[in-house]
């Protein structure tokens, strides 16, 4: 994200700072947009933000990616279908839960 652009962020208490971005982000929790330098009208970032890690903040080395997916949207909507062997892995485990807790089958082999 380049510095020299508009940060403006809004507190949960309603509060609006606005400040030039310099490749890191406030410290508090809020509502961030950040705009390109000059006079752009979209903003590059825009979201609700906390870091655990004031490190977490830093953009200054950020960058578009590519997924490399050709149908993101198609792609996650496949992995949220529903695993029809779901109950069978369930009863599986279950089954397992049980036998573990039958005791255990006592040694009668003739010893020498």
């Amino acid at each position: 994200m380049p510095a020299g652009g508009k940060l403006i962020q809004t507190t949960p208490g309603g509060e609006r700072r606005e400040t030039v971005f310099n490749g890191r982000l406030l410290e508090e929790t809020g509502y961030v947009e950040i705009f390109p330098p000059g006079e752009g009208k979209t903003p590059l970032f825009q979201g609700s933000v906390w870091f655990s890690d004031a490190r977490m903040g830093d953009f200054s080395h950020c960058s578009t990616f590519d997924t490399g997916l050709p149908q993101p949207h198609e792609e996650a909507l496949r992995h949220m279908k529903r695993d029809p062997l779901a109950p069978l892995w369930l009863a599986l485990a279950f089954l397992a839960l049980i036998l573990s807790w039958l005791p255990p089958v006592p040694d009668i082999s003739l010893r020498p």
